[in-house]
């Protein structure tokens, strides 16, 4: 809370000394919850308004003709709506096409990184969380955007480079992540009612995972050193590619985004994700139906078939629950009640086919969007 009257007493200067000070915000009020006992994106059988609630306020202003400051400040219902910075940074624009932004950033690693937060600006309650599943979406760094017209055709070049520290959640433990030498770049191309867009990405990456380490001692102990560091995630590269395309003909739209990431020489598998989607615009209402798939088959199973009994059977536990086979559906409506504000309910279900699980689990989300 300091931070925050501190940098509203800042803000408050700011607005005596430049007339140029822009306030907007946004908020998103969700609940949800399960038709059974599973879990699904964090909610249970019991309903709740914590996971994807919350309440944001951005603010920017000129520091002189060239240079402009941002800031946007987010609570979430799942933080007890503690006020956080989510961005936080000072851009320089050369000219009208191009720019650079230093602190920190939003990383442009999907189609609506931008607006990843606003849930006013699409029309499911959250942007399918298979696909959007990364442990970060900020980055202490720089980033540059240019942006033209190549005939009728628009485009927006981002490049991107800088860090990130934080946690990850992993078998339901906190485990301390460090993402460093980050470094990427974005292109859309848009044209009429086209667009297309690809983003590539690449870091060197250390986790702790406390959930693996009774694994790793055992396997040092037991003399397989080499395969505990091949398994542990330190100073490891990995890489990140995204595709999507849109088409949108006002009345209708259908889109679809594809990713692909992994990390070299670890226990997490490489992963392949995508959706699809598609809905109309009739009025005020939006319906809408997608289809998304999460595949990860889990890493070095051969090499843990060959460890000495009870390590082999251990070792293919730990690194088979990484695996992921996953297909969800979402059928949904969205209602623009009135200007800025949008009604939405979506209905998920989720089906769990890795290993023949076959498990399914169904979430009712409904709630408003709005912007101000």
């Amino acid at each position: 809370m300091k931070k925050i009257f501190l940098f509203s007493t800042i803000l408050t200067t700011s607005i005596c000394a430049h007339a140029e000070i822009r306030i907007n915000g946004f908020a998103n009020m969700i609940g949800g919850l399960t038709s059974n006992e599973d879990v699904l994106f964090d909610y249970d059988d019991d309903l709740s308004f914590d996971q994807d609630s919350l309440f944001a306020v951005q603010v920017s202003g000129d520091v002189n003709d060239s240079y402009t400051a941002t800031a946007q400040i987010v609570a979430r219902g799942e933080n007890s709506y503690e006020a956080e910075f989510e961005w936080a940074y000072i851009t320089h624009e050369f000219n009208d096409s191009t720019s650079v932004s230093l602190g920190r950033i939003r990383v442009p690693l999907f189609k609506y990184s931008s607006t990843l937060e606003v849930g006013y600006s699409y029309h499911w309650i959250r942007p399918p969380e298979p696909v959007y599943d990364v442990s970060f979406n900020t980055i202490e760094g720089i980033r540059v955007d240019h942006n033209g017209y190549s005939g009728d055709w628009e485009y927006n070049l981002q490049l991107f480079t800088g860090s990130f520290k934080g946690n990850v959640v992993l078998g339901g433990l906190d485990s301390p992540q460090d993402i460093r030498n980050i470094i990427g770049g974005s292109a859309v191309l848009q044209r009429d009612w086209f667009s297309a867009r690809i983003a590539l990405s690449r870091a060197t990456l250390s986790i702790d995972a406390p959930v693996f380490d009774p694994l790793f001692t055992g396997l040092t102990q037991a003399g397989f050193g080499d395969f505990t560091e091949t398994l542990r995630l330190r100073d490891d590269s990995g890489q990140f590619a995204e595709v999507s395309i849109e088409v949108d003909k006002n009345s209708w739209f259908v889109s679809g985004e594809f990713t692909r990431r992994g990390v070299d020489d670890s226990f997490l598998p490489e992963q392949d994700s995508y959706y699809i989607t598609g809905g109309l615009r009739i009025g005020s209402f939006t319906p809408h139906l997608t289809y998304i798939k999460h595949d990860g088959d889990p890493k070095f199973i051969t090499e843990a078939s060959t460890l000495p009994e009870p390590l082999r059977t251990i070792t293919i536990g730990a690194l088979t629950g990484r695996g992921i086979d996953t297909t969800t559906i979402t059928a949904g409506l969205r209602y623009d009640v009135d200007t800025s504000v949008a009604l939405k309910i979506d209905l998920t279900q989720q089906d769990n086919d890795f290993n023949r699980a076959d498990t399914s689990s169904t979430l009712l989300r409904f709630g408003i969007n709005y912007i101000f």
